[in-house]
């Protein structure tokens, strides 16, 4: 399951297949994951590695996670917390249905990994960060109480 840069369509009918199909493995399972992840990891590995879809090592899950993602994902950090347990999850679902090519790294190598870094992953919470969060909020709020006040503006000329 390699593809080329110039295998763009054949890549993009994989991509969706596989990540119909690990949907469809993780409600099987009852597992926690996200296809949405999985499909960014391999947006990542088409346009940024070896374009290999059917193998993986611990080095390019990371290279992924901490120096592809913070780079390009404009994301909560919260709601990035999670991608490490999808990646983990989809590898996991490619060696249970034998799509996993040898000179991957074991799926519990990469659980362990995944699991270890999640944390990692969710970028600390700043006073920073906090401070423009409650002053965003306090904008917010005036500007809709200011919206309230304001008599309608009538649409007859």
């Amino acid at each position: 399951m390699r593809f080329s840069i110039e295998d763009e369509r054949a890549f993009s009918a994989r991509r969706d297949e596989l990540g119909e199909q690990f949907a469809r493995w993780l409600n099987a399972q009852n597992a926690p994951g996200d296809p949405n992840d999985a499909g960014l990891l391999m947006d990542w590995k088409f346009g940024y590695a070896d374009g290999a879809l059917d193998t993986w090592t611990v080095a390019e899950v990371g290279e992924f996670l901490f120096g592809w993602c913070p780079r390009k994902l404009s994301a909560d950090p919260d709601g990035c917390a999670e991608i490490p347990i999808s990646v983990a999850a989809f590898v996991e679902f490619l060696a249970h249905t034998g799509l996993l090519a040898r000179g991957s790294d074991l799926p519990s190598q990469m659980r362990r990994y995944c699991e270890r870094n999640t944390a990692r992953h969710r970028p600390p919470r700043t006073p920073q960060r906090a401070r423009h969060r409650a002053a965003s909020q306090r904008w917010s709020a005036r500007w809709r109480a200011c919206r309230r006040r304001r008599p309608a503006l009538s649409s007859a000329s």
